[in-house]
């Protein structure tokens, strides 16, 4: 069972595992840093430092000198993507388009939902996901027009999507408190692009949480809770599913034609006070592996065997990127050798080969915006700036 608790405007995780007979708790910690950098071809765009920041900072990604700052006292600001040559960002739940060169800000749409999420699809075209009366929504919105184009209800998250088909995680809420509430009648679902209407609909009997898919060619392979499972785009068919067994996660990620399943594998639960803070015993009593799962088929074979896990994971090239809780490790695909450690999670791609994150220095007494080469692990920080 999963309960989610609403706190402010972010989402505590609270996961019971019946197996074990403990209660784990996975929560959002408070981090006094910049959000994540959302980098175009001459700025880099964040949040300032904090949970809910009222401060938008742009800076030259070239030489990292700030060119513009806006506040808004009382609201939350947040940078999402390019659309268009202009930045979109949410103030509050409604959507602005932000101008590169001086910040200012334009409404495009006023959306009347609540903790709003976006992804970009096309031609001035968007996902919306928001709630409303502890509903979830998921709602194509055109930016152009400001006008939405249609609006699904129960869609908890989007999971992978091809030109023509959403894969998305539907589920019904049942509150277990004011503050908190459990999914119920989870299923995977496939949602038509065009018009938002359910093609077809598979049970989740994992009752997975946030779940992860890969789209290849005409399928959607989609990780759920330990198992991966392939469905067939247009009528979502199930070709395959293979069961890792006893895991604490699974991410996958798309390499060439396959998809890498990055395992992190169950000798021994920690001791739950040592679980976060000796990782030489993490070590000791779990074991890594990477698989390379061919599609439709999901046959697996072993490709290396790295010495951490991740929560998510990318490729580039021949290189494959994982995050876990503060770090990113980076691994030559072919030969199986780190490469390089260290950074944060929150990156919201790659350029150039590079990637840009957010980072809490060490001191205390400062938050920095930095860039890490994804082929050689060389860092560099960019901007900083003292905490209040």
């Amino acid at each position: 069972m999963r309960t989610f608790i609403r706190k402010r405007n972010f989402i505590i995780v609270i996961c019971l595992f019946a197996a074990t007979a403990q209660s784990c708790k996975a929560t959002s910690y408070y981090f006094p840093k910049f959000g994540t950098p959302i980098v175009s071809d001459h700025h880099i765009v964040f949040a300032g430092a904090g949970l809910q920041s009222d401060r938008l900072i742009c800076i030259s990604r070239s030489k990292g000198e700030k060119l513009w700052e806006v506040e808004d006292k009382g609201h939350i600001l947040k940078p999402w993507f390019i659309m268009d040559e202009k930045l979109v960002v949410t103030k509050d739940s409604d959507i602005y388009q932000c101008d590169f060169s001086s910040g200012d800000l334009k409404l495009m749409y006023k959306s009347g939902l609540t903790k709003c999420g976006l992804e970009y699809l096309e031609s001035m075209h968007v996902l919306l996901r928001g709630e409303k009366d502890d509903v979830d929504f998921l709602c194509c919105v055109d930016l152009k027009q400001s006008k939405e184009l249609w609006r699904v209800s129960g869609v908890h998250s989007t999971i992978a999507r091809s030109p023509k088909i959403l894969c998305v995680q539907k589920a019904t809420r049942k509150k277990t408190s004011v503050d908190t509430y459990t999914l119920t009648d989870v299923q995977i679902c496939g949602l038509r692009v065009d018009d938002g209407k359910i093609c077809w609909t598979q049970k989740d009997s994992y009752n997975s949480l946030f779940p992860e898919g890969v789209t290849r060619k005409e399928y959607f392979v989609v990780e759920l809770s330990g198992a991966v499972k392939c469905y067939r785009q247009k009528d979502g068919t199930v070709l395959n599913s293979i069961i890792f067994g006893r895991t604490r996660g699974v991410s996958i990620c798309p390499y060439k034609s396959d998809v890498l399943a990055w395992i992190q594998v169950h000798f021994k639960v920690p001791p739950v006070d040592k679980f976060s803070y000796d990782e030489s015993l993490f070590k000791k009593l779990n074991r890594h592996v990477i698989y390379s799962l061919s599609v439709p088929e999901l046959e697996k074979r072993e490709v290396f065997k790295p010495d951490w896990f991740a929560s998510t994971a990318r490729t580039y090239d021949d290189i494959i990127i994982g995050n876990t809780v503060g770090k990113i490790f980076a691994y030559d695909i072919t030969t199986g050798k780190k490469i390089w450690e260290g950074g944060q999670w929150n990156w919201s791609g790659i350029h150039d080969s590079y990637i840009y994150y957010s980072k809490h220095e060490h001191n205390g007494d400062s938050t920095t915006i930095n860039q890490i080469n994804v082929t050689t692990g060389e860092r560099k920080k960019l901007y900083e700036e003292l905490l209040p």
